[in-house]
């Protein structure tokens, strides 16, 4: 990385990838805050050399909010959440893309993870909506959303559709297993 930063641009994409492979590789090595601390230095760039609504900058913001969350900082990660699903539904398909409906889903976990349940449904509703209708049917990715409408069902005593929601994320996961 000092390297890169003596020999390219201060702005420069490979200083971005740098600063954003070694944030990722701090989160997986549970060094969140050095983690945080590359990720913001990257999106910084990202946004003064690519604007900012391009899809790395979403990507950038999505890693931010998962570290953030690693930390137990939940509503610190809604932020950052909501401007990455503004971004990912001005780019790359839009609002009834598949990878709408990840991060919809994420901002639902978000949400749950603070203790926010209309505002976690409306997204995992969403995002199953959104998967239900452009993916294949028993999909991997609509195991996330049912987990979570699963996850609040329960938590609201709701039982026999936590059980529902619950069996179904278990049984596409198990269909996704080896």
């Amino acid at each position: 990385l000092a390297l890169a930063e003596q020999t390219q641009a201060a702005d420069s994409l490979q200083v971005t990838a740098l600063l954003m492979g070694i944030g990722v590789v701090q989160g997986a090595l549970g060094n969140y805050e050095e983690a945080i601390r590359l990720l913001q230095r990257a999106l910084v760039l990202q946004e003064t050399s690519l604007g900012p609504y391009h899809p790395h900058v979403s990507m950038s913001l999505t890693n931010l909010a998962a570290m953030n969350d690693a930390l137990g900082r939940h509503r610190e990660a809604i932020g950052p959440l909501k401007r990455a699903l503004t971004i990912q539904m001005r780019t790359d398909g839009g609002r009834d893309h598949p990878d709408t409906a990840i991060m919809l889903s994420n901002l639902g976990d978000a949400y749950r993870a603070c203790g926010m349940p209309a505002e976690s449904r409306e997204h995992y509703v969403r995002a199953l909506e959104i998967q239900e209708r452009e993916l294949p049917p028993g999909h991997d990715d609509l195991a996330s959303p049912l987990f979570g409408l699963g996850m609040l069902a329960l938590a609201e005593g709701h039982l026999p559709e936590a059980v529902l929601r619950l069996e179904r994320a278990l049984a596409v996961r198990e269909k996704h297993s080896v």
